[in-house]
């Protein structure tokens, strides 16, 4: 049985209407994203040191998670395969995970696993760092009735959403919109504008009218409508990994070399779950756990659909991915060409001098007599008693690869099963017109992931990426963020400078904006204007990037932000 196959959508039942809405709005219902919901696991492997005896064991997102935790939660995140036939995640046996509390049309479905992003009651009477719960609670909404939460299993595909979670949303949406009259409001942050796409052409594909009956409108904040480079540069190579600072920030001011600063990164929210002594432990079990997530390739850039003809990015350069083959054939009956950086031949005669190449050079050799000279264009690498070794040094050319041929580049380093989760994600992307209106919210003037790049040898890829950074939002790139300002269907473009991706929430002039949408306050969406960097309203100090943080940092007003 797949993952899907545990959600018994027959336990799902009507919530009778108890609380009237505040005059003139709709229900609100918010989604979660990757990686900010609790999720809690259930082991019935006897043998295992995880066992939880047949009850659910809340790891992820839990305050109390310790180190000696780590091991159980890895071992429970992380899928047994990937059916390349169904597309559907393989759980791992006798181990089930799901949103903290359940699927259960119930007041604390949903919100109970999204309180620490969306300001709910839920966790010991806190709201985290969102102003979302606050200010809907102080409209009259009232939680897990009009103001209701939407989670699931993020580390899963759409395939297996489809099967799972999404019939759960179309029913959570249906019966807050027959409760009380009025089509709904979505909205969430990061991944979450990507799963209720998904989810909106799931619904037409049944049902061409129901998102019209349904949907009031839809607000995406920080949404990665094209993946993000740096959920590329996780699944490549390893989200742990400190990138190499030999990449550069072409458009930052004033200019400076990239430099791991960001902290609302994917990078960062991983680690911070893994300190100390545990990290050692997590480091290779944590990368292999993310390559078989399918969320991560859902999550990588894709081909953009919202441009005519659709734009395929280049995102990955592999410096010496293309090794002539003059440095392929072979020189002698004892020596052979060489690898891009090689310090020897392939038959392993070791060059005299470790740097004869330098990583972007390979080499074309052939074994000399010792009285002989080497011919013309050709040097001296290596001496032995009778003979010498000459070379001539030839270039080893970038190899770029676009979104379209990721597939490709991973079934070239050895992973087939990435290469089928990348390609099921790429014929699923979430670049087209979306059918329902939008209002789109999301941040900029941020330095973020544009591009990736890797030295290789042929078969070796190192795991150290270097980046070029460029606008965006610390998480995503700005090509990503902007696919929502090319279609029909959106109704206003908000744009809010210097806000850290899931800072978001926490800026008083983004949840502005939801209040507006779902109270039907159209004249003040009309008059919303984007704020200046130094009048954002935001409680917490790490929702606003610093200024060496910016992309453009000159003017940038920070005294008096944090209010």
């Amino acid at each position: 049985m797949t993952v899907a196959g545990n959600i018994l959508l027959s336990a799902c039942v009507v919530i009778s209407a108890s609380a009237e809405l505040p005059p003139g709005s709709h229900p609100v219902v918010v989604v979660g994203p990757l990686l900010g919901q609790s999720v809690e696991i259930l082991n019935d492997d006897e043998s295992s040191w995880c066992f939880t005896k047949g009850k659910w064991t809340w790891l992820w997102g839990n305050p109390e998670f310790s180190k000696t935790d780590v091991p159980c939660l890895l071992e429970g995140l992380r899928l047994a395969g990937w059916d390349r036939q169904t597309n559907l995640a393989i759980p791992k046996p006798r181990v089930k995970v799901r949103p903290k509390g359940g699927y259960l049309l119930d007041k604390k479905s949903g919100l109970d696993a999204l309180a620490q992003v969306f300001g709910t009651e839920m966790l010991d009477g806190g709201n985290g760092n969102s102003h979302m719960g606050p200010r809907f609670r102080s409209l009259g909404y009232v939680e897990g009735e009009s103001y209701i939460g939407h989670a699931y299993d993020w580390r899963l595909g759409v395939r297996d959403w489809q099967v799972s979670s999404f019939p759960f949303l179309l029913k959570v949406i249906e019966n807050a919109s027959r409760k009380y009259g009025k089509p709904v409001v979505l909205t969430g942050i990061s991944m979450a504008g990507p799963y209720t796409h998904a989810f909106l052409s799931w619904t037409r594909s049944h049902d061409p009218d129901w998102p019209k009956r349904y949907i009031h409108a839809w607000v995406p904040i920080g949404a990665p409508l094209n993946g993000a480079v740096q959920a590329l540069s996780a699944v490549i190579s390893s989200a742990l990994a400190v990138w190499s600072t030999e990449g550069d920030c072409p458009r930052c001011d004033p200019p400076k070399i990239a430099q791991p600063t960001t902290k609302d990164n994917l990078v960062d929210r991983l680690k911070g779950w893994f300190k100390g002594e545990a990290m050692d432990i997590a480091d290779q079990v944590l990368k292999k756990t993310l390559w078989n997530w399918p969320s991560m390739y859902f999550m990588s850039t894709g081909l953009d659909y919202s441009t005519n003809p659709p734009t395929d990015p280049e995102v990955v350069t592999m410096i010496n991915g293309e090794t002539p083959p003059q440095c392929r054939a072979a020189g002698g009956a004892d020596a052979t060409g060489s690898k891009c950086g090689a310090t020897q031949t392939r038959a392993g005669w070791q060059f005299d001098d470790a740097s004869f190449l330098t990583p972007y050079q390979c080499a074309e050799c052939y074994e000399a007599s010792k009285f002989t000279s080497c011919a013309t264009g050709y040097d001296v690498a290596g001496n032995a008693w009778t003979s010498t070794l000459c070379c001539k040094r030839h270039q080893c050319n970038a190899k770029s690869y676009r979104a379209s041929e990721l597939p490709t580049l991973l079934k070239k380093i050895g992973r087939e099963d990435a290469a089928s989760m990348m390609e099921y994600a790429l014929s699923v992307g979430t670049t087209t017109d979306p059918g329902v209106p939008v209002h789109c919210v999301f941040s900029h003037n941020v330095q973020s992931f544009q591009k990736l790049s890797f030295h290789t040898s042929e078969d070796v890829m190192t795991e150290q990426a270097m980046i070029t950074l460029d606008d965006g939002d610390g998480t995503v790139d700005a090509n990503s963020l902007e696919v929502c300002t090319r279609w029909p269907s959106t109704v206003k473009v908000y744009r809010v400078p210097g806000v850290i991706h899931s800072g978001l929430l926490d800026v008083d002039q983004v949840i502005d904006i939801v209040e507006f949408v779902a109270t039907n306050n159209e004249k003040k969406l009309r008059d919303w204007k984007e704020p200046a960097y130094s009048v954002l309203r935001a409680s917490a100090n790490t929702t606003i990037a610093t200024k060496e943080q910016l992309l453009v940092s000159k003017d940038a007003g920070l005294m008096n932000l944090w209010v």
